[in-house]
């Protein structure tokens, strides 16, 4: 890069320039070059930033809710999450492909396909490729932990199924801790197909929720979030009274 080369200084520049004084002694590292290792180490680590960046997007979690998300059909629910959020294999192709329209402009000039080919099948991709999907499986911790806390139980009973009267005795009783008669369904009971469909997604938004707990539960004592794990008994409690309804 002929522009840092420029910016680069010998003896004669740093006097010059007044970063050393004519005749001055010599010490453990010349001003010229403590500059130009500041020069080369900020040029190099934002080539490599760059270099990073079309990796990171390729592998990043799309956010909850974002535009690109939807258009891509992923969606996340306190219970359910798509199997493809996080990718597991590493498609050099696929990802050569997607590289083709967003190369970075720092890199526009070099032979980038031949430079990310050494990289993949370098020495240096597998532990890098593992942090980057250690961090975004926290990342994906994070968000579920932040749904489930703030997900209301209406929203779950919606999910398995049941009518907006069910829903209601059932967040009543939950909040009064007094179970009250069946009430009348104003509308008629769904029968036959229609009650075994109904039942399947309840035991469906069941099932989900009880293997969250016991992912938490087969924690050991210190490694629990207790508040999280009040928050999915809840939604398992009201889940529960629906199928027993």
């Amino acid at each position: 890069n002929k522009a840092i080369l420029r910016q680069l200084l010998n003896e004669h520049d740093a006097v010059k320039t007044g970063h050393l004084i004519a005749g001055q002694a010599s010490v453990a590292e010349p001003p010229a070059l403590a500059i130009n290792n500041a020069l080369l180490r900020r040029h190099f680590q934002r080539l490599t930033r760059a270099f990073l960046k079309p990796l990171e997007n390729y592998l990043r979690l799309e956010a909850v809710g974002s535009r690109a998300a939807r258009e891509q059909g992923i969606s996340l629910s306190a219970y359910e999450q798509p199997r493809d959020l996080l990718r597991e294999d590493f498609e050099e192709d696929h990802f050569l492909s997607v590289l083709e329209s967003n190369v970075p402009c720092e890199l526009a000039r070099s032979d980038f396909r031949q430079l990310y080919i050494k990289f993949i099948r370098g020495p240096n991709f597998g532990p890098w490729l593992a942090r980057q999907r250690a961090r975004l499986r926290q990342q994906l911790k994070g968000i579920t932990r932040h749904l489930r806390i703030h997900t209301d139980p209406d929203i779950l009973l919606q999910a398995a199924g049941a009518p907006a009267y069910m829903r209601r005795r059932i967040l009543e009783e939950q909040a009064t801790g007094i179970t009250s008669p069946p009430a009348e369904s104003p509308t008629p009971p769904l029968t036959g197909a229609g009650h075994a469909h109904s039942r399947q997604k309840a035991a469906a938004v069941f099932a989900r929720i009880k293997h969250a707990l016991d992912l938490e539960m087969a924690k050991c004592e210190s490694e629990r979030d207790v508040v999280l794990v009040a928050k999915i008994q809840e939604h398992l409690e009201v889940v529960t009274t629906l199928l027993q309804s």
